[in-house]
């Protein structure tokens, strides 16, 4: 897969100045909008608006030189003309988040109407034109998806649209329907048939009755309205996504007419005009219109110029003084080696020197290594193709732009001095002991020889300086069709280790160039070279996805060494510069909470008194202290070679390896410390004295350091993200990257000091895309869990979208067709994500923590959440209170709440409410801390569960428990243990609630608690009331629950939360009840692009025991209920009643 990439870069890199040449002078039928999207009609159907590069633009229908409408930072999308032809509607993330503005037709007073933290999606108008339709996350819900809005186009309030759940709402030109959409997959995910897919539903308002228009386990969806009552929706029904036509008043029975035959790309982006007349499209990278008056019309490509200075949209300037990712300190502690954007820079230590730049390339470059001499700086890049090894050093540096220092002449007296200097000496020699005449004239010929070889050879040139570097040049180091990476030099410069591909660790003799695999892995982690380049120390993970600690000999002369063996994960080993010491990470305590802990490989440490121990470290830091660059002057004589050569069956015998102890080690680990959370990227100063790690202390994220003994704990740096933590050849700088910058300190503490990083460069968008695609689909390629790719032509397919990606002029542009190329694949965790540089503008809304109805007056406080701000006991506001003001500003109903608390998260406010009970226009005033959207959500969830739990043990008569298993994480675990034994402790049966949980890792935790199998029971003298349940519960490691149990699951239950689905099924715990899952089961990582974008990679597949594939196969329940947009509306839950009714139903025949 690897080689057929690299083949289709090669031939990209050869064709892709002619190509662009052509492109741009290509005939102009063809138009220059690279990728536009979310094309919109006029009333009439005879100018459209669409989005291209960030900005909205106008054009007649038959197509050519469009207007811009829209200038602005932030990137504007959808847009919809009001039926009534007075109104542009359009999304926008101009403030950070996607609300909805609004404007006239020519963009002109454009006006904010949403003020949301939540993304806005817009739908167009209701048939009135007053109100714009949008749908969003706003309200509080289980399930989790999309709620259906309107906002008045002249400004106010939000109000529900439905009171189900939904997206994609079209009304009736009448005003008496409504059609909608439900389900979630999404449109770029090709082929995809389960619970998830997208259906259409229509409202009558006059009846109240809900109906499914389409039922299908593929996507139907962007449902709209014509004026006859019909409707033209999108449908992947024929394996591509067309346009399809639906009679007025169509049932799901109804087969829809197809009106366009794409065969290859997907139609998207479907609007229509409000007369009916037309529909307009997106395929590929072409707008289309349709004419629906007239029968098997054929869709007429629209043809598109712009004309104007559209040079930002090719370039731009990038500020990278806070985007460092790597930084790497010279063995001789005077130059940073830096990354940033995926270019590698120097900066001198000390002084003022500039920023130098060594590497110049649209492509990425990473993984710097300085080799031990500092001479040469290692790094990754993909310029040719795929991850290669290169190697940077100096060919310019300041001292060659200085005169070169004239020799002093010798004078006369000096010449007669130095010649009677000669005499005296060959006088003396006269006296010494003879000398047999032929031994002296063969001593004077070798010496005449060594002086004629001295002078003709000229000197040794001078090393180049990287402080002072002014020019570089770059060789390649390795260049083959694989993915190598992190190249590490040994510290006797003779060798260079790099990991092939996921995890081959792989040694270049860096003379020979003769390359041994030492270790070979599916997976490898990070490794370590111990000081005298003897072994290899690294952290993998087995078939069991157990990580442990090993150490090799470079030279593979013996099998490696599990030293952490432990069934828990294990990570990030480092050595102390005399290999006796080892450290490494590891959760064995607690999942997921890391811990540091030491091992003396040299177990006659083990047994030294402290105060020995005290010299030992002291001596280590000294002699550490005194380490120095590797010279490439010390070169090995013939003498030295000879005697290496005789002794190497010695040396090999006493080799450092074989002197510790290694097998054992796991039986002598010492815990260095115990901070709740994750003590992470580890690093060991090279006496072994102190321990650098990343922890979160009291709430407080930084980078600390303890003594070897875990004692005297430091804090050196305050803030969260520090990373690519490491230490100086002499151990007394930590170098590290935090917030984008490089930084040092001391190890024990001290002042941190900032590098004097700065650069400047100007990046073109076609290349930048071409590279973070290509790149993408290379990672992708390597680490995705099917290696067929699911039988897809993955080279060609990456091909095909490449061109599309590079004329991308946006980050929600490029994202698209990352993702439509992520799609081909079927898969579920997949995606491409971010950056997000409008994250600058955001501005969160500071929320109440309670429930609103607008009133003439201000808000009627409908409902206040427990624990929330407005829970304050007696003297806080009451359910029915009217809120008037928010820090003295009248918010009336026509005010628009979210407004008043945009930017309030954590800022208390004064608030002025008015009750029912007093005089008209007297408002008390009370103090409240608005919290974020998550937290509200938080207590609004807790509010609904306690709702649930409720009513099953009104339904029940207090048998059945109620939990609801909100993710698999440890939170929801600890919610999960609370409330077994709180709601279920002494019931018949329990209800454990899946539904929406989206994923996690907990299952086999949760198995453990349902799936114990009773052995005994036990009981104390005096109990009547223990029985044959009753059993010590600290005798296990979860509280355990054998009663029987009924599990919810639907079509929102993802992932490990299918999984625990799957499992109840398989083992036969209990009955399943609700919808059948979604089908989306594989483990997931994740890498970063070069800009910063999140690429998902699912490398894990998971499996039932008769080898089906979990993924695209959900579990399907024994007792299968939907849950309809009518039973939403209503507040009922017939899934929740049928389970309960099931599981009475099973312990009443079971007694």
């Amino acid at each position: 897969m690897n080689i057929t990439l690299r083949n289709l870069f090669t031939l990209v890199l050869i064709s892709l100045t002619a190509m662009v040449t052509f492109a741009r002078a290509a005939d102009d039928d063809k138009g220059n909008v690279g990728f536009p999207r979310y094309p919109s009609l006029s009333p009439d159907g005879e100018t459209l608006v669409f989005s291209w590069a960030g900005d909205l633009w106008k054009v007649p229908v038959a197509g050519g030189e469009a207007v811009r409408l829209t200038v602005h930072p932030g990137t504007d999308l959808q847009s919809a003309f009001s039926p009534d032809g007075k109104w542009l509607a359009f999304i926008s993330k101009r403030a950070g988040y996607q609300n909805v503005y609004i404007a006239d037709p020519a963009c002109r007073n454009i006006r904010r109407l949403t003020f949301n933290d939540r993304y806005a999606y817009l739908r167009g108008f209701t048939a009135d034109s007053k109100r714009v339709i949008f749908d969003s996350h706003l309200a509080h819900q289980i399930p989790s998806q999309r709620q259906m809005y309107t906002v008045p186009a002249e400004g106010g309030v939000r109000t529900r649209l439905l009171d189900c759940l939904g997206r994609s709402a079209s009304e009736s030109a009448d005003g008496r329907q409504i059609v909608f959409v439900r389900g979630y997959s999404a449109w770029t995910r090709r082929g995809y048939h389960g619970s998830g897919a997208r259906n259409i539903w229509r409202f009558d308002k006059e009846s109240g009755n809900y109906s499914k228009v389409t039922n299908r386990d593929g996507n139907d969806g962007q449902p709209h309205f014509l004026p006859d009552g019909s409707i033209v929706f999108l449908s992947d029904r024929d394996g591509i996504v067309n346009v399809y036509r639906l009679p007025p008043d169509a049932d799901a029975l109804a087969r829809p007419k197809q009106l366009t035959w794409f065969e290859t790309d997907d139609v998207r982006d479907l609007s229509v005009s409000a007369d009916g007349s037309k529909a307009v499209f997106v395929v590929w990278d072409r707008i289309y219109t349709l004419d629906l008056t007239v029968d098997k019309a054929a869709p007429q490509r629209v043809i598109v110029h712009t004309a104007g200075d559209l040079t930002s949209m090719e370039d731009f300037t990038l500020d990278l003084s806070s985007k460092v990712s790597e930084v790497a300190l010279s063995p001789d502690g005077k130059t940073y080696a830096l990354v940033a954007h995926g270019e590698v820079f120097v900066q001198a230590v000390e002084g003022d020197r500039p920023t130098r730049r060594v590497t110049d390339t649209p492509w990425r470059e990473r993984d710097i290594a300085w080799s031990p001499d500092g001479s040469e700086l290692y790094f990754v890049s993909d310029r040719s193709g795929s991850n290669s090894i290169y190697a940077a050093s100096v060919i310019l540096d300041e001292k060659d732009l200085q005169p070169e220092e004239e020799k002093p002449q010798k004078s006369e007296a000096d010449e007669e001095s130095a010649e009677t200097a000669s005499e005296e000496s060959e006088a003396i020699d006269s006296t010494d002991n003879d000398k047999s005449e032929t031994a002296e004239k063969s001593a004077d010929s070798q010496e005449e020889k060594e002086k004629e070889t001295e002078e003709e050879q000229p000197p040794a040139p001078r090393r180049k300086q990287w402080d002072q570097a002014l020019r570089f040049t770059t060789r390649v180091v390795l260049d083959e069709p694989f993915e190598d990476s992190r190249p590490a030099p040994s510290p006797d410069g003779k060798s260079l280790a790099f990991v092939r591909g996921n995890g081959d660790l792989i040694i270049l003799d860096l003379d020979s160039n003769e390359q041994r695999t030492l270790l070979q892995y599916w997976n490898l982690d990070t490794y370590t070279w111990s000081a005298d380049s003897s072994m290899i120390a690294f952290a993998r993970d087995d078939s069991d996805n157990n990580s442990d600690v090993w150490i090799v000999p470079a030279d593979g002369s013996h099998d490696p060494v599990n030293i952490s063996m432990s069934p828990d994960n294990d990570y990030q080993p480092a050595f102390s510069a005399d290999g006796k010491i080892l450290v490494f990470t590891s959760d064995r305590e607690n999942k997921d909470d890391f811990d540091v802990y030491a091992v003396y490989l040299d177990k006659t440490l083990e047994g030294l008194p402290r105060y020995q121990l005290e010299d030992y470290y002291k001596e280590a830091a000294q002699a550490a202290g005194k380490r120095k660059p590797l010279s490439p002057d010390d070169e090995t004589d013939d003498e030295t070679a000879e005697n290496d050569g005789e002794n190497a069956e010695a040396a090999e015998q006493q080799s450092l390896f074989s002197t510790l102890s290694l097998d054992d080690a796991y039986l002598r680990l010492r815990r260095l410390t115990s901070i709740p959370g994750a003590e992470m990227n580890i690093a060991l100063t090279p006496g072994g004295d102190r321990v650098v790690f990343t922890a979160t202390v009291d709430g407080n994220p930084g980078l600390f350091s303890v003594k070897w003994d875990g004692s005297e704990r430091k804090k050196l740096d305050s803030g969260p993200g520090a990373g690519n933590v490491s230490l100086s050849l002499t151990g007394d700088k930590v170098v590290y990257v935090r917030a984008g910058k490089a930084r040092t300190v001391a190890p024990a503490g001290g002042k941190a000091e900032t590098a004097k990083f700065a650069a400047n460069i100007s990046v073109n968008v076609e290349e930048q895309q071409r590279q973070k695609f290509l790149e993408a689909s290379r990672m992708l390629a390597l680490r995705f869990y099917d290696p067929n790719m699911k039988g897809t032509d993955w080279t060609g397919l990456t091909r095909k979208y490449l061109d599309l990606a590079v004329a991308t002029r946006t980050i929600d542009g490029f994202n698209l067709v990352g993702n439509m190329l992520l799609g081909e694949l079927n898969a579920s965790h997949l995606g491409l994500y971010g950056p997000n540089p409008e994250n600058k503008w955001k501005q969160p809304v500071g929320y109440l923590g309670a429930e609103y109805q607008p009133t003439p007056n201000g808000y009627r406080i409908t409902g206040i959440y427990s624990n929330g701000p407005l829970d304050l006991g007696e003297n806080g506001p009451r359910v029915g209170d009217i809120l008037v003001e928010v820090d003295g500003v009248k918010v009336p109903a026509d005010a628009v709440l979210d407004k008043a608390m945009l930017g309030k998260v954590g800022q208390q406010v004064l608030l002025g409410l008015h009750s029912p009970d007093t005089e008209p226009g007297e408002i008390h005033y009370v103090l409240a801390d608005p919290i974020g959207y998550w937290d509200e959500d938080a207590l609004a969830y807790a509010d609904e569960v306690r709702r649930r739990d409720e009513k099953v043990e009104e339904m029940t008569g207090g048998r059945l428990g109620y939990l609801h298993i909100e993710r698999m994480d440890v939170g929801s675990l600890k919610r999960f243990e609370r409330d077994l034994y709180a709601v279920a402790h002494g019931k018949e049966g329990l209800v454990i609630d899946v539904r929406s949980n989206g994923g996690g890792w907990i299952n086999d935790i949760l198995l453990t608690s349902l799936m114990v199998q009773p052995h005994a029971y036990t009981i104390n003298r005096g109990d009547k009331d223990a029985g044959t349940t009753s059993y010590p519960q600290d005798r296990r490691l979860i509280y355990a629950y054998t009663r029987p149990i009924t599990v919810l699951c639907n079509q929102e239950s993802f992932s490990n939360a299918e999984i625990f689905s799957h499992a109840i099924k398989t083992l036969k715990r209990g009955t399943l009840v609700g919808m059948t899952t979604y089908g989306g089961v594989i483990s997931t990582g994740a890498t970063n692009l070069i800009d910063g974008a999140r690429l998902r990679l699912p490398l894990r597949g998971w499996y039932l025991p008769d080898g089906t594939d979990m993924e695209l196969h959900g579990a399907e329940p024994d007792i299968i209920v939907e849950m309809t947009p009518a039973d939403e509306a209503a507040g009922r839950d017939p899934q929740l009643e049928a389970a309960v009714n099931e599981l009475l139903q099973r312990i009443d025949a079971d007694n």
